[in-house]
């Protein structure tokens, strides 16, 4: 290693302090300020996250559709026989949604929905995987035929509801455990 000779600059006496090293401490808010913004922050997103989820699990899960236990059977009028898919549109699919322990049911039912002349957008499971009856559901009331249409070509007629639980399909048919392939 090189060594180099001794000048004026390496003979600093002790008597000098340090000058320029040493900074004041910064004050306990300017050090726990970002801390506490992080936090403010950090539960704000949180709070946002839940509301968010409980109002659209809510909305798309049909919450309370399948659990109510079922009321008096109010009288039926006669309903005209009217070929139900001749009311449902060609462009509209159904929802099959998997609601019963049974693994692959919702495929099994969309086949055969389009056997029987049925276009079916969505075949997936349900939220819930212990709904009772299959029941076929529509929001708008003139499509009331084409879900009876529905039930009747699964042969659970009887279980037709109109409810706004599911707004992204016209029908949605949620498979329950009574379901026999």
């Amino acid at each position: 290693m090189t060594a180099f000779e001794k000048d004026r600059f390496d003979a600093i006496p002790d008597a000098y302090p340090r000058v320029g090293v040493h900074r004041a401490r910064p004050s306990r808010l300017r050090t726990a300020a970002p801390v506490l913004w992080s936090l403010v922050a950090t539960v704000a997103l949180v709070a946002v996250g839940i509301t968010g989820v409980e109002t659209f699990s809510a909305r798309f899960s049909g919450a309370g559709s399948t659990d109510a236990a079922p009321a008096a059977p109010a009288e039926q009028q006669p309903v005209a026989e009217v070929p139900a898919q001749a009311v449902f549109s060609a462009d509209e699919s159904i929802t099959v949604l998997n609601g019963s322990t049974t693994d692959g049911l919702a495929t099994t039912v969309s086949e055969r929905l389009q056997e029987g002349g049925w276009t079916v957008g969505t075949a997936a499971s349900a939220v819930q995987d212990d709904v009772a009856t299959t029941t076929v559901y529509y929001a708008d009331p003139l499509d009331e035929g084409a879900a009876r249409g529905v039930a009747r070509a699964l042969g659970v007629d009887g279980s037709v509801e109109r409810s706004e639980a599911f707004p992204g399909s016209s029908l949605t048919v949620v498979i329950g455990n009574d379901f026999r392939v």
